[in-house]
């Protein structure tokens, strides 16, 4: 959340920037056009804080009482003493908030705020700043940037951080707690590494239960917390719209893992995969998927195709798992 506080501080200086000096607006906020303040506003800006009463955009996001961060929307109001200012929020399109202030000084520092989480990267987010009849006095639009995620976490189509498939299991490494654990699957062992940060499991690493049989030499890693992403914020946790919006090229399919050939599927298992990320399958929570509107077939030997319509909105991703590059060498 830090990095991606970060980032939206940088985009809150461009905006602010802008507005003072060009019509140009720099990436990452999107080029879109401003209503011009009357006479009643003398300033107005988004922002990562508000420190003295005065707006703060080079900043982390200061966290509300709840201890969540929030992005913040400033204003001042010049003889406007006796009446009503509205800061009205909505998000790409869509009315989600209004605030209203009772202005009581010809001078009038006010600000609202909104809570990140409501937020995700692509938002088109707008705050109009209204009178008490309802007439626009300002008006400031920004769009929601990509955090940026930490190469340690980041997940691409060769492993996770610095832990790839195909390369040697490490068995320690600083500011990491790796912990060996042999299982058994239809009488073969296959060892798992567990990778753990400051007391959370962060991955987890086969050897001898895929393909790659070679001591040491990572075979599947598992993707167990959200802290790892990929490039577009895409993790475990992530809901299959939040997944389809950075991904829309992907594929969802069914596949049946029951050891029977002919009764009904045991152990459904539903999975993405886009050719953005190679040898990378997205599983997602089967409680998510609507079976009312989904006759389940009997076992193949075939992924059966799905549409993003068959889960329902919320449905999240339980696990990721990156494979080694099975292409012929």
């Amino acid at each position: 959340m830090r990095k991606f506080v970060l980032l939206l501080s940088i985009a809150l200086v461009a905006c602010n920037s802008a507005e003072k000096q060009t019509s140009a607006t720099p990436e990452p906020v999107a080029a879109i056009e401003e209503a011009e303040p009357v006479g009643a506003v003398a300033r107005y800006t988004f922002a990562a804080a508000i420190v003295d009463r005065e707006p703060v955009w080079a900043s982390a996001a200061r966290s509300t009482d709840s201890g969540e961060e929030a992005i913040y929307f400033f204003t001042e109001l010049m003889n406007l003493s006796g009446q009503t200012a509205h800061h009205l929020w909505k998000k790409n399109g869509e009315e989600i908030y209004d605030y209203t202030s009772n202005v009581t000084e010809n001078r009038w520092r006010t600000y609202s705020r909104m809570k990140l989480t409501n937020f995700k990267p692509g938002d088109v987010l707008q705050v109009s700043v209204t009178d008490g009849e309802g007439n626009v006095l300002a008006q400031s639009s920004i769009v929601m940037p990509q955090p940026v995620i930490d190469p340690k976490y980041l997940i691409t189509s060769k492993g996770a951080g610095i832990f790839l498939t195909d390369a040697r299991i490490p068995t320690e490494l600083a500011g990491y707690d790796i912990t060996k654990v042999t299982e058994i699957d239809d009488g073969d062992e296959y060892d798992i590494y567990i990778v753990s940060e400051n007391g959370q499991q962060l991955l987890s690493i086969e050897n001898g239960y895929g393909l790659n049989t070679t001591p040491m030499i990572a075979d599947n890693i598992n993707i167990l917390s959200d802290k790892l992403k990929t490039s577009k914020n895409i993790g475990v946790g992530s809901t299959i719209d939040e997944f389809i919006t950075a991904y829309p090229d992907a594929q969802l399919y069914f596949w049946c893992l029951s050891s029977s050939y002919t009764a009904a599927c045991e152990d459904p298992e539903y999975f993405a995969a886009t050719d953005q990320l190679s040898f990378i399958y997205f599983y997602f929570d089967e409680k998510g998927f609507n079976m009312e509107n989904f006759d389940q077939p009997e076992y193949t030997s075939e992924a059966l195709v799905l549409e993003p319509s068959d889960f329902k909105e919320d449905t999240k991703i339980k696990k990721i798992i990156i494979f080694p590059d099975w292409s012929p060498s």
